[in-house]
């Protein structure tokens, strides 16, 4: 749906980009998305101008929407995403499987060292809460989980998405 004549529709397994071509790439909500995130993000690095940027936000495995993502069956996202939107989810891509196989800090890390990233910065936030928003004195609850999540360091590997910069 990018209206930009400049974008590119292809497989992030083999990027039609020629090595060392492009200075930044930017990911939202794709990492746990993944099924071979290892083959990915070689191809990334692949792209990658030296000092090149790979900047990212997704999920972070261990909140309680990752853990939830992991144990629900993917109908009853489509169910709860309905009931939010209030409407019928008709493109088949826009709800797709989770496997959370690059969705920790530790495993963006190990993913990264074996790569030849260097990770420039990795941060956890948990936001606003988007799940709940259709139960009023429910989402009340979970606004003041997430700001206890967000204000107490020691809850920061519980937060619910991670942002990072990996750099070439």
């Amino acid at each position: 749906k990018n209206p930009n004549p400049n974008r590119i529709v292809a497989d992030a397994m083999n990027i039609p980009l020629e090595t060392s071509s492009i200075d930044i790439i930017t990911c939202e909500h794709f990492f746990e998305h993944l099924e071979n995130p290892m083959a990915i993000i070689k191809e990334c690095w692949r792209v990658l101008k030296p000092d090149g940027k790979l900047i990212f936000t997704t999920p972070n495995k261990w909140s309680y929407i990752g853990i939830a993502a992991m144990i629900l069956p993917l109908s009853f996202h489509v169910f709860w995403k309905q009931l939010i939107e209030k409407s019928h989810v008709s493109d088949k891509n826009e709800i797709c499987r989770t496997y959370y196989r690059l969705n920790s800090l530790g495993k963006i890390k190990h993913v990264a060292a074996r790569t030849g990233f260097e990770v420039e910065e990795l941060r956890t936030f948990a936001g606003a809460p988007g799940y709940t928003q259709i139960i009023p004195g429910l989402h009340l609850i979970f606004v003041l989980a997430h700001k206890f999540l967000d204000i107490f360091p020691i809850l920061k590997p519980l937060r619910i998405s991670i942002v990072g910069c990996l750099i070439k």
